[in-house]
């Protein structure tokens, strides 16, 4: 998730950190065979870098999901787009000593929780299309209309998910003791007295309680 709003504060009050990259891309043969970029060559930007660190929030999530393109049909796919970017970041950086990809571990079990439900009304809507198109293929064909073929060959990349373990119930905390305070007075006090419980110190009490 990160900081909100902090690569544009940080880009606007330091604008030279974002430049332009020259960057190199792989060539093809005639037989259709992908020459890769020789990275151990000199950084072309006549730069050099040691270490690159990499959030791969910012990879998997956009290899999954892109917005220029259809979603992956399936982990291959993924996998493949991922490993894609990979090559064309570590082409264009060069570091010479280290790559660091930084990979989120397990989440928290509300999120978990969350995830779980989320997947959960995806697959119900999964069946409830399934069964409309199920629907509207017979009565087509009932109709004697052409009816289009289904598509084949296509792996979802979220399988169907499975129910969570039950867990057992955490054991009830004991009570904790109650804490009691006594005024000297019952009487009403107006809104700007003191309770009498409150003592000051010499140094800082007020003038009404030097007195």
């Amino acid at each position: 998730m990160g900081v909100p709003a902090f690569f544009k504060w940080l880009s606007v009050k330091y604008p030279k950190i974002v430049v332009d990259c020259v960057e190199e891309k792989a060539t093809w043969t005639d037989d259709g065979e992908q020459i890769p970029v020789d990275s151990s060559k000199p950084n072309p930007n006549g730069l050099e870098y040691d270490n690159l660190f990499l959030d791969m929030n910012g990879i998997i999530h956009p290899a999954s999901h892109p917005e220029d393109r259809p979603p992956p049909e399936t982990e291959d796919d993924m996998f493949l787009a991922i490993v894609a970017y990979l090559e064309r970041v570590f082409a264009a950086v060069r570091p010479r000593k280290l790559l660091y990809m930084a990979i989120d571990g397990v989440a928290p079990r509300a999120k978990m929780n969350q995830q779980r439900a989320r997947r959960f009304k995806s697959a119900q809507e999964a069946a409830e299309k399934e069964e409309e198109e199920e629907r509207m293929r017979a009565e087509w064909a009932a109709e004697g209309r052409s009816v289009p073929p289904r598509k084949e060959g296509q792996v979802r990349l979220s399988p169907t998910p499975t129910p969570a373990p039950a867990l057992a119930p955490a054991p009830a905390a004991a009570a904790a003791p109650a804490l009691a305070l006594t005024r000297r007075s019952t009487r009403t006090r107006s809104p700007r007295a003191r309770p009498s419980w409150t003592t000051w110190p010499s140094s800082c009490a007020p003038s009404s309680a030097r007195r």
